[in-house]
């Protein structure tokens, strides 16, 4: 089986999108059945399409925004990249079909490594607080995952011996990640 590492349904027309570690999965008949969602960011292998993060934007459920991020990025495995398309991808069309955002290459800073995009969990700012179209991303670092220094396991967040972390930010988007 597949492991499942976020679910959402978009309340708008009950369809439930279901991020596994092999990809996306869209039902619309109440979780009866579920059909693979392509995602267009050219991984050969499985791993190269972990999703990790889901979110439908609270504004405009029309719009899913989800995370294509495998830990360690473009890790090589037998000559070949693992996960070539690490990054952010857009519906506007309530998940059925998704294109690369090109926001993503704002996801870095000075201290980011070569390979910046490794598992992203997303998140909207509530109506309360003023948060319209208001995206947030924190983004691990999937290079420095990648062995760039030794990690201690911590399962909030992993820190390196040496002082460093894999993390590379929590990115504001005022514009919803446009």
């Amino acid at each position: 089986g597949y492991g499942v590492n976020a679910v959402a349904v978009n309340p708008s027309n009950v369809s439930i999108l279901v991020g596994t570690t092999y990809g996306l999965w869209r039902s619309t008949d109440h979780g009866h059945s579920f059909h693979r969602v392509s995602i267009p960011n050219h991984a050969k292998y499985g791993l190269g399409n972990w999703l990790a993060s889901i979110a439908i934007n609270p504004f405009n459920p029309r719009e899913v925004t989800v995370d294509v991020g495998y830990a360690f990025g473009k890790k090589t495995y037998g000559g070949k990249v693992l996960a070539p398309g690490n990054g952010l991808y857009r519906s506007t069309n309530y998940g059925r079909t998704f294109k690369y955002m090109a926001s993503n290459s704002q996801l870095t800073q000075p201290l980011s490594s070569d390979d910046p995009l490794g598992r992203i969990s997303l998140s909207y700012s509530p109506v309360q607080s003023g948060g319209k179209n208001v995206l947030w991303a924190l983004v691990q670092d999937a290079g420095l995952a990648n062995g760039d220094h030794l990690i201690v396991d911590n399962p909030v967040l992993p820190v390196a011996v040496d002082g460093n972390t894999e993390l590379n930010g929590l990115y504001r988007s005022n514009d919803d990640g446009k």
